[in-house]
């Protein structure tokens, strides 16, 4: 019998990934992130987003329910994910900007 649901374990492979790529990218040492190519506005928005998109692709991949609320807390989740208990500042920034929304 063949059945009907559709093969997510390719996409899903795919998906964590790409969070595995944005994640090491956006949890680059403060230090790192300062250096004169970090300084520019552009560069700050591009780790808000990616961060963004890392926590709606995490939610994706874990099947979980996405919405405002869903997607703060795992900003907030990924930014502790450091081992250090320190928020990761562009997750901090993510998470103030989905909770502020439009």
């Amino acid at each position: 019998m063949v059945s009907a649901a559709p093969d997510f374990s390719s996409k899903r492979k795919e998906s964590e990934f790409e969070m595995e790529q944005w994640l090491s990218f956006a949890s680059l040492s403060e230090e790192d992130r300062r250096s004169d190519t970090m300084k520019d506005k552009d560069e700050q928005t591009a780790l808000i987003g990616m961060a963004i998109g890392a926590a709606v692709i995490s939610l994706v991949a874990t099947q979980k329910q996405i919405n405002q609320g869903s997607i703060v807390d795992e900003l907030v989740r990924l930014g502790r994910q450091k081992g250090d208990g320190v928020e990761d500042e562009v997750f901090v920034q993510a998470a103030r900007l989905v909770r502020k929304g439009t």
